[in-house]
């Protein structure tokens, strides 16, 4: 049963976006010179960078401050994959 519920706080790792960006999903990209992402908001699929300033990536993924979205999503999430040497 838990294999049907969505898990809202898990975003998965993309190359790119063709099109439309994928909900729950992130692609690397440099802010300021460091390392960050791009997630998209799984509830209203909006794009947004994190800012090195207010979020920190810890190595396994985790994402601290929790991340909070203007259409009301707020959850501590974590990044699949994540590697900030590539």
């Amino acid at each position: 049963m838990l294999d049907l519920i969505e898990d809202r706080t898990r975003f998965h790792r993309v190359k790119f976006w063709e099109g439309e960006p994928t909900p729950r999903t992130w692609r690397i990209t440099i802010r300021d010179g460091k390392f960050t992402a791009k997630i998209v908001c799984p509830d209203c699929k909006t794009a947004a960078t994190l800012d090195p300033k207010d979020h920190t990536i810890q190595a396994d993924g985790s994402v601290t401050p929790s991340v909070v979205c203007d259409c009301g999503y707020h959850e501590t999430i974590t990044l699949a994959d994540w590697s900030a040497t590539e």
